[in-house]
């Protein structure tokens, strides 16, 4: 749920964790937000200097707001009122 939280702020990300979960895979489906392993700190340094020299970050709300409670509770009432046809 957390993630979700996040993701609809609309501000940038930086996941530090494994790279191959899923997770990973919606963190990283907007080119703005870094998924870094745990172990690599060096990427993790960069990471952060990329993040704090993006100044314009107005699109990611739009592009996020897919993840906001409200859209996410819309598709899963859609799901129940299917399943319930």
């Amino acid at each position: 749920g957390k993630l979700f939280e996040y993701l609809a702020a609309g501000q940038p990300i930086l996941m530090v964790g494994p790279l191959d979960g899923q997770a990973a895979d919606v963190v990283s489906s907007n080119k703005l937000n870094r998924v870094v392993d745990f172990e690599d700190q060096s990427r993790m340094l960069d990471a952060l200097e990329q993040l704090f020299r993006k100044t314009d970050n107005r699109h990611l709300t739009m592009e996020n707001s897919q993840y906001s409670r409200v859209s996410l509770t819309e598709k899963m009432a859609g799901l129940l009122n299917k399943l319930s046809s």
